[in-house]
C-alpha cells in the first residue's frame, strides 16, 4: 500500500495491484493471441510427446534385439525329386500338381518325424530348429536348420535331407513291394491257367494280358533294387546369420516408428479430451 499525505493532514490508501486483475490480465491476454497460438503450442507438445514415445520404442527393439540373438543358422537349397511313375500310372506335371507336390514334400522335410530323429542321432535336443520354403515360383527349396553352433547346423542340414531321403526310398518301396506282390500272383494265377489249358486256346487270348504282366514285374523289380535320390542339392549347406547388427537395426527402426505412432495417437488422444 502507497501513503499518500494530504492537505488536511490525512491519509488516503492506494492498492499498487490487484491480484484478480493480473488474473483477468492474463486471460485476457491468452484470449487475445487467439486459436492459433493454442494450437502452435498443442503441436509443440505433439511434437515433443511423439519424439519421446519413439525414442522408447528404439531403445526397446534395440534391447530386445540385442539380448536375444538368433541361434546359427544353415541354409541348403534343394529340389525334390518326383516318385517313379509306376505300371498303371498316369505322371502328372502340371503346375498345380508341380506346386502341390513341393509344398507336401517341404511339410515331410520339417516335419516332426525328420526333426526328432535327425535331433536324437545328433544329440541337439531342443537347439534343433527346422524350416523351409520355395524360392518364388521355381522347383527350388530353401532349407534353414538352426542349431546350438554353425557346425553343428550344418552336419544337421546333411542329416536332415538323409533321412527324408531314406523316408521316401521306404515309402515308394513299401509301394513297389505291395504292387510287386500283386503282379506276382495275376502271373501265377494266369501261368497256372495256361497249363491247364490243354488246347492252347487261352494262350492266344491272354497273350497280351500276359506280355503287359511280365513287362509290369520286370518294371518293379528294376525299382526295387535300384537306388533312387529323392532329393538334388543345389548348393551345399552354408552358415547365415539371421540376427547380428541388420536385426538390430531393423528392430532399432521399427521400434522407433510404433514408438512415434503411439505418441502421435496420445497427442491427439489428449487434445481431443482438452476441448470437450
Amino acid at each position: 500500500m502507497t501513503v499518500h499525505p494530504g492537505a488536511e493532514s490525512t491519509e488516503r490508501l492506494v492498492p499498487d495491484d490487484d491480484p484478480g486483475e493480473r488474473a483477468q490480465g492474463r486471460r485476457r491476454g491468452r484470449q487475445a493471441a487467439g486459436p492459433a497460438a493454442q494450437r502452435s503450442r498443442g503441436q509443440r507438445r505433439a511434437l515433443a510427446l511423439a519424439v519421446v514415445t519413439a525414442l522408447l520404442g528404439g531403445l526397446v527393439g534395440l534391447v530386445v534385439a540385442v539380448s536375444d540373438p538368433a541361434p546359427p543358422t544353415a541354409v541348403t537349397r534343394l529340389s525334390f525329386v518326383q516318385d517313379p511313375t509306376l505300371p498303371g500310372e498316369q505322371s502328372s506335371s502340371s503346375p498345380d500338381a508341380t506346386d502341390r507336390f513341393i509344398q507336401t514334400q517341404i511339410l515331410i522335410l520339417t516335419g516332426a518325424d525328420i526333426r526328432d530323429a535327425v535331433s536324437d542321432a545328433l544329440g541337439l535336443g531342443d537347439d534343433l530348429t527346422l524350416s523351409a520354403q520355395q524360392v518364388g515360383s521355381t522347383d527350388i527349396v530353401e532349407l534353414q536348420v538352426q542349431a546350438g553352433t554353425d557346425d553343428a547346423a550344418r552336419d544337421a542340414s546333411d542329416a536332415v535331407i538323409a533321412q527324408y531321403d531314406q523316408q521316401r526310398v521306404a515309402a515308394v518301396t513299401a509301394q513297389v513291394d505291395a504292387l510287386l506282390a500283386g503282379v506276382e500272383a495275376e502271373i501265377a494265377d494266369l501261368e497256372t491257367a495256361l497249363a491247364s489249358d490243354e488246347n492252347g486256346a487261352l494262350a492266344g487270348a491272354t497273350a497280351t494280358e500276359y506280355s503287359r504282366l511280365l513287362s509290369s514285374r520286370s518294371q518293379l523289380v528294376l525299382l526295387r533294387s535300384g537306388e533312387q535320390a529323392y532329393t538334388q542339392v543345389v548348393s551345399a549347406p552354408r552358415s547365415m546369420s539371421v540376427g547380428g547388427a541388420g536385426a538390430a537395426v531393423q528392430a532399432t527402426l521399427l521400434g522407433l516408428l510404433l514408438g512415434a505412432l503411439v505418441g502421435v495417437a496420445m497427442a491427439l488422444l489428449l487434445q481431443r479430451v482438452r476441448t470437450e
